[in-house]
C-alpha cells in the first residue's frame, strides 16, 4: 500500500477531551459547543474521533522564519495548483514559468478527469477535488480515478458542503481516510476559515479556528492539510501568525502530515501584489512545506473574486526563481 497512515488515526477516542479543550462560549447554531459535542459522542463520525507580464528580476529568497536560514525557491516548495490556474498563467505568456515551478513530483495538479495531454508528460502528480465527502464513492468509479494519486477535500461554509459535514469536518475526514485506505490515493484536506460561520457564529474566525483546532483534528486522519489563510495574506504578520499557529497544531496531531498554506492572486476580489505574496512565503516557509497557488475568477464558487490575476502568480514564481 502506497499510503502512509499515521498511527494516530485510531487513537484519541476519549471524547470528553474535546469538550474540555474548548471554550464553552463558542456556540454552533445557537448551541453551546459542549452540548453540540455531546451530541456527536454517539456517532461513528464524532468530532473528537477524527483521527502582467514583463521580465522580472530573480531574487535570492532567504527565509529566516525557522531556526535555520534556508533559501526558498519555487522548485524547493511543494505546490497545489488547479489545471485551470496553469491555463490562466499560459494565457499571459507564463507557460515557461509555470512548467519550471510545477513540473515536479512536489506538485499536485487538480484536474477534473484524466490529466491534460501536455501536462501528462510532466512529473507532477494529479489529484481530484471535492467539496463534499458524500461524492467520494462516485469519484472512485469515474473517469480519471486511475490516473490520479490523491483526493482534495475542500469543506467550506457554502452550499457545496452539506451542513452536517460543516459541523463535523474531522469525522468526515476520518471516514474518507478509511475509504481511501489501500487505494494508493492520498487525502488532502483544506478546511476553510468561514466554517466558523457555522461552528462559532459571531466569534472572530481566526481565533475560533485555532481554539477549535480544526486542522489539527482533521490532520489525525489526513495525509496533508492546506491552511486556508489566503484571506489574511495582505498583512504578512497576521498571515504568518495564523499559519504558524495552525501548523503547530497540525504537527502536534500528525507529525507525518504535509502542510500547505493558501495563497491567492485576488482573494475575494482584493488587490494583492506578487511582492506581498513573496513576503508571505518568506515569513511562513519555515512552518509549512508548500503552498496552494489560487488564481480564482468570479463565479458560483467565489462571487466576489472578480477578474483572475494570473500575472501575479507568474511574477511571484519568477521572484522565486522559476
Amino acid at each position: 500500500m502506497s499510503r502512509k497512515v499515521s498511527n494516530t488515526r485510531n487513537k484519541d477516542k476519549k471524547q470528553s477531551k474535546f469538550v474540555l479543550r474548548h471554550s464553552p462560549k463558542l456556540v454552533v447554531g445557537g448551541l453551546s459547543l459542549a452540548v453540540l459535542t455531546a451530541g456527536f459522542a454517539g456517532s461513528g463520525t464524532a468530532f473528537a474521533q477524527a483521527s502582467k507580464h514583463k521580465a522580472v528580476k530573480v531574487y535570492s529568497a532567504t527565509s529566516t522564519s525557522s531556526s535555520t536560514s534556508t533559501t526558498v525557491t519555487a522548485q524547493s516548495l511543494k505546490w497545489i495548483v488547479a489545471y485551470s490556474a496553469i491555463l490562466q498563467m499560459d494565457s499571459v505568456n507564463g507557460a515557461t514559468v509555470a512548467q519550471s515551478a510545477f513540473d515536479s513530483p512536489n506538485t499536485s495538479i487538480i484536474v477534473a478527469g484524466n490529466p491534460p495531454s501536455a501536462e501528462a508528460t510532466w512529473t507532477s502528480k494529479f489529484i481530484l477535488d471535492t467539496k463534499s465527502a458524500s461524492s467520494l464513492s462516485t469519484m472512485m468509479t469515474a473517469t480519471g480515478w486511475n490516473t490520479t494519486t490523491g483526493v482534495l477535500y475542500d469543506p467550506e461554509h457554502w452550499s457545496y458542503t452539506p451542513l452536517v459535514e460543516q459541523l463535523n469536518v474531522p469525522g468526515y475526514v476520518s471516514s474518507m481516510s478509511t475509504t481511501l485506505f489501500g487505494t494508493g490515493h492520498n487525502l488532502i484536506v483544506t478546511p476553510a476559515l468561514d466554517l466558523m460561520a457555522t461552528l462559532a457564529p459571531g466569534q472572530p474566525y481566526t481565533q475560533s479556528f485555532i481554539s477549535l483546532n480544526i486542522d489539527g483534528l482533521a490532520a489525525k486522519s489526513a495525509d496533508a492539510i492546506d491552511i486556508q489563510a489566503q484571506s489574511l495574506e495582505t498583512n504578512t504578520t497576521t498571515y504568518a501568525n495564523f499559519v504558524t499557529n495552525v501548523a503547530n497544531e497540525i504537527k502536534a496531531a500528525n507529525p507525518n502530515a504535509v502542510i500547505y498554506a493558501g495563497l491567492s492572486t485576488n482573494p475575494s476580489g482584493s488587490s494583492v501584489t506578487a511582492w506581498q505574496l513573496y513576503k508571505d512565503v518568506l515569513a511562513t516557509s519555515g512552518a509549512v512545506s508548500g503552498y496552494w497557488m489560487n488564481i480564482p475568477g468570479q463565479g458560483s464558487l467565489c462571487p466576489t473574486c472578480g477578474t483572475p490575476q494570473p500575472k501575479v502568480a507568474v511574477h511571484l514564481l519568477s521572484m522565486l526563481g522559476a
